[in-house]
């Protein structure tokens, strides 16, 4: 879905069960509140080859930046649990293509062959929750990415592991914004 006319931030959505049209409406309140363009990644999702993810991901990618309406330096890739340990791979890996990181009670299983070169000063936003089983996982990927100096802030909420609804993630795309300005 994207804007009608100029450049905007894009959100890249990764669903767990592989992206549709009902994701769209998830972050339809990104596209009305913020002028965002809004992507779903319909093949990536969990109990696949993240390679396969990896590459479909950047296909998207690739496929987006042909369009006048995609900010090139603002494309955020967002995903919960395992697909947000799936962005957090693709956008260390190819921190260039990406503006930035959000995630929500992911893990770092699959983060590898990290660009180290390109991530300072990459955003990323994680938030997990009080008693997320990811909580643990998710401060050490705080620690990791400060020592490879992205600019990363870690937001603990109430509750258990569990994905937002509309409004957080409206929430978490404006902490991204924030990350922009510093």
């Amino acid at each position: 879905m994207l804007q009608p006319a100029g450049k905007h931030p894009t959100l890249l959505y990764l669903c767990c069960t592989g992206g549709k049209m009902e994701n769209i409406d998830t972050a339809r309140l990104v596209y009305d509140s913020l002028g965002w363009n809004i992507a779903v990644c319909g093949k990536s999702r969990n109990h696949r080859d993240p390679k396969k993810n990896t590459m479909d991901i950047l296909n998207l990618v690739d496929e987006l930046l042909t369009f006048p309406q995609v900010d090139s330096y603002r494309i955020v890739i967002y995903g919960f649990s395992g697909q947000g340990a799936q962005a957090l791979s693709v956008a260390l890996s190819f921190p260039l293509l990406f503006g930035g990181v959000i995630t929500q009670c992911a893990h770092d299983a699959l983060i590898r062959d990290i660009d180290r070169e390109n991530v300072p000063g990459l955003p990323v936003v994680l938030l997990t929750r009080e008693k997320d089983w990811n909580r643990g996982r998710n401060e050490k990927i705080k620690a990791l990415l400060d020592r490879l100096g992205a600019n990363a802030k870690l937001i603990v909420t109430p509750g258990v592991h569990r994905i937002g609804d509309a409004k957080e993630l409206l929430f978490l795309c404006r902490e991204i914004t924030k990350l922009w300005q510093d």
